[in-house]
């Protein structure tokens, strides 16, 4: 049964990154033959992050302002817990001011890096940093390493804006 659910999960992975990557795989490959790859992946990847920013953006909660911190954390939890299978991932900071999860697989990374187009990864990885700057008032967000950018996990943590008040 395990041998079969690994199998499944592996399957599941492949086809969602080929379903979603394959047309930016594509945009890269036909611009190319026009303005050279690296032009092709910069216009490409712009559209990549905006995309990656949507998909993200679902799991990201909406709290108006820094005092909704702890719902933040809580439904962010709730709602990465429900893509944990896809991507390998559990909880390595949890406190009132943090929440960190640690991401062992990417199936858009895997799947770019599988056909020759890791230099699109940073794009889809960029989609955190736009959800971020959107919402650099309410809450703080880190990460330390990268699958897009050659690292072996992920791990975006999100912490409570600290009041500029205290002390």
């Amino acid at each position: 049964m395990f041998l079969y659910h690994g199998r499944m999960k592996k399957f599941l992975r492949a086809a969602l990154g080929h379903l979603f990557m394959t047309p930016f795989m594509g945009g890269v490959l036909v611009l190319a033959v026009f303005i050279g790859r690296p032009k092709a992946v910069s216009f490409i990847g712009g559209i990549l992050t905006a995309a990656a920013h949507r998909f993200v953006g679902l799991a990201i909660p909406l709290i108006n302002s820094p005092e909704e911190f702890d719902f933040f954390r809580n439904r962010i939890k709730r709602n990465f817990s429900c893509y944990g299978f896809l991507y390998d991932m559990r909880i390595t900071v949890d406190n009132q001011d943090a929440v960190q999860f640690n991401i062992l697989n990417c199936p858009f990374c895997c799947t770019l890096r599988k056909y020759g187009f890791s230099d699109l990864s940073r794009y889809a990885c960029a989609g955190d940093w736009v959800i971020a700057r959107e919402n650099r008032d309410k809450w703080t967000f880190s990460r330390e390493g990268s699958i897009g950018t050659g690292g072996d996990f992920c791990n975006p943590k999100y912490s409570r804006k600290k009041n500029k008040l205290r002390s």
